[in-house]
This record gives C-alpha cells, sequence and structure tokens, in this order.
C-alpha cells in the first residue's frame, strides 16, 4: 500500500512530526507498506498532484491550515481516500485560543473535515471522549 503523510514536519512544533515518523517507520516494517512524507509549510501542489495518481491513502496530520484542506479537496477530487489525525487540536483547550477564527474556520470547512474524510485517527481515549463528530 503507498500513503501519503502530510503534515508540518518542523520538530519544534510539537507532537505530529514525530507522529509521522514513528508511524512511517512502523507502516513500513511492520506491513512493507510504501510510506512518502510531505511537509504541508513547503508543498509544491504541481508536484502534490503527480504523486497522488499513485497513492492508495492521504494521512492529514493538520487541521488549522488551509494546505492541508486544500489537499483534502485535492484527493477528493482525484478519487483518493483521505483521514485525518487530530493531534488534540479539537479538545477544549485548543479550541479556546483563536476561538472565533477556529468556530469560523470549521463552519466554512466542516463538510470537507468531517463528511468527506475516510476516517478519522484519534490518537487517545481522552481524545476520543473530547471531540464530538
Amino acid at each position: 500500500m503507498k500513503i501519503l503523510l502530510i503534515g508540518n514536519q518542523d520538530k519544534n512544533s510539537g507532537g505530529p512530526a514525530n507522529v509521522m515518523r514513528i508511524t512511517k517507520k512502523y507502516m513500513q516494517e511492520v506491513y512493507e507498506d510504501e510510506i512518502s512524507v510531505i511537509d504541508s509549510k513547503t508543498i509544491n501542489f504541481r508536484e502534490f498532484i503527480k504523486e497522488i495518481l499513485d497513492v492508495d491513502l492521504i494521512h492529514l496530520h493538520e487541521l488549522w491550515n488551509l494546505n492541508i484542506i486544500r489537499c483534502a479537496k485535492i484527493a477528493e477530487n482525484f478519487g483518493v481516500p483521505y483521514i485525518f489525525t487530530f493531534h488534540g487540536f479539537l479538545n477544549k483547550w485548543s479550541l479556546k485560543k483563536n476561538q472565533l477564527i477556529k468556530k469560523i474556520y470549521l463552519k466554512i470547512f466542516e463538510n470537507q473535515i468531517f463528511n468527506k474524510s475516510s476516517a478519522f485517527h484519534i490518537l487517545s481515549e481522552e481524545e476520543f471522549n473530547e471531540i464530538k463528530i
């Protein structure tokens, strides 16, 4: 299986970069999947479109980034399934930071995020209990 992981690769940004690194290593070792990683900050969308033509799944590791939404929309247009890992982005504490902007963002993109995504990867029971999908 060919999987494309997309998210912030800056190791100083916190958990998502580490989760992607660990996920890539695990999936390659255990399942022998072919895993590629794209940094959401430096993504080249022409190259992304070429790459997804040969991908089975796109795994998005960010939420508050328009490049991620654009990737989801492109994947949808090409019939490539995509999933989100939220990394706590929807917990109460996170949603209180820049609350108005996040409410507007979720209202605009909720269909792309929640209704068109093939699945959600929730990292803990606590996160599962905190989000309402």
